[in-house]
């Protein structure tokens, strides 16, 4: 179907509406074929200069999807910020730039963004609980449920290999898991400043970044791996990093190599 659509707007060249771009957008994301839906609402919002703060953060959140795209993560932060400065309360704004600010381990500069979704009223009862203690707790404060003490001890070994090449232009390592289907923000996340290699390390639920459930109720989890030459998260294009799935149920350990 999105090849269809996107044939036929094709053939129409400039005679295609905003709508229809963000329909086609919409269509490629519902085919996964994110980093096509990127550069669709990208179109969309050359046609509207930028003004849209719901467009910019679909874009934003298509290249998200899309993270080896080169100079997606950079460009997210881009349409992120300039929905921001449109609509500096957009629930979807401030969620994703609280996730890059999250995965580079900026815990403070990431609050007022995490704050600003708890008050928008987007997330259930249940969340909102969780993110209000997991706030509680990176502020130094008492937490109001038992989350903190809720935390499941189950953790995930992953080796992160490279080769001495690799290891010779140093860095800083970033870690995440992610749902297999679902939102780009990590559900966990570890960072490793000038790390060697091999690299064993662990990943459990005290290194969760949103929600309650635990890590180990999940079948399957996608691991990334960035060395980031810059020191954040979002990373240059052609840094070195791997891809992997882990299932938290059988203890197995992930092996993943860094490759540039």
């Amino acid at each position: 179907m999105a090849e269809s659509f996107e044939a036929e707007l094709a053939a129409r060249g400039e005679d295609v509406s905003v709508d229809e771009l963000v329909l086609l957008a919409r269509t490629q994301e519902a085919a996964r074929k994110y980093e096509k839906a990127a550069a669709t609402y990208a179109l969309a919002n050359r046609r509207t200069d930028f003004g849209n703060a719901d467009m910019l953060v679909a874009e934003a959140q298509a290249r998200l999807n899309a993270p080896h795209a080169d100079g997606g993560a950079s460009l997210a932060r881009e349409r992120l910020d300039q929905a921001l400065a449109l609509a500096p309360e957009h629930p979807g704004a401030n969620y994703y730039l609280a996730s890059l600010k999250l995965q580079a381990g900026d815990t403070q500069g990431a609050l007022p963004h995490l704050e600003l979704v708890l008050d928008s009223g987007i997330l259930q009862p249940d969340a909102q609980s969780l993110l209000r203690d997991r706030i509680a707790e990176w502020r130094g404060e008492a937490a109001t449920t038992e989350f903190v003490e809720a935390e499941v001890a189950t953790a995930m070994e992953i080796v992160v290999e490279a080769d001495a090449a690799i290891e010779a232009v140093g860095g800083t390592l970033f870690v995440f898991l992610r749902r297999p289907e679902g939102p780009p923000m990590p559900l966990a996340a570890k960072r490793v400043g000038a790390p060697s290699f091999p690299l064993t390390l662990t990943i459990s639920d005290a290194d969760r970044l949103q929600e309650g459930r635990s890590l180990a109720s999940y079948d399957r989890l996608m691991v990334g791996a960035r060395l980031s030459t810059s020191g954040e998260a979002t990373g240059n294009p052609g840094d070195p990093q791997a891809q992997g799935e882990i299932r938290p149920a059988t203890g197995e350990a992930l092996r993943l190599k860094l490759e540039q």
